[in-house]
């Protein structure tokens, strides 16, 4: 069992209400929506909900679960998203070399717009 993507599904199901609506949402078919359903609540060895030809419940446990794994999931975007944005910023040091005159008079304004963009990076002259 995929456990990440079984959490995705089972979210989705309560969210929509539907194991069709899932099924559309997350493009899988209605029987793999089931089967993660089903390796999910064999694994945990309780029911998380309850179906009928027309409609479904979730369970007290289904619904504990389900807060569970919204934080699970809404961690695990935060931390991809912290790495991605993090993996996007300039960090560490610059080594500038250049004769003062240039450097006062040209370069640093620049260094100071450019530091202003970037403040986790350090300038060494």
């Amino acid at each position: 069992m995929d456990k990440i993507r079984a959490l995705i599904v089972f979210r989705r199901v309560v969210e929509l209400g539907s194991f069709v609506a899932a099924a559309d949402d997350l493009n899988l078919s209605k029987a793999a929506v089931s089967r993660n359903i089903n390796e999910l609540e064999s694994y945990l060895g309780c029911p998380l909900i309850n179906r009928t030809t027309r409609h479904l419940h979730i369970t007290d446990n289904g619904q504990l679960y389900y807060q569970q794994v919204c934080n699970v999931l809404d961690a695990l975007k935060n931390a991809d998203q912290s790495v991605i944005e993090s993996s996007h910023t300039l960090k560490g040091k610059l080594k500038i070399s250049a004769p003062m005159s240039l450097g006062i008079v040209e370069i640093n304004p620049i260094i100071c717009a450019f530091m202003q963009e970037h403040p986790e990076l350090t300038i060494d002259w």
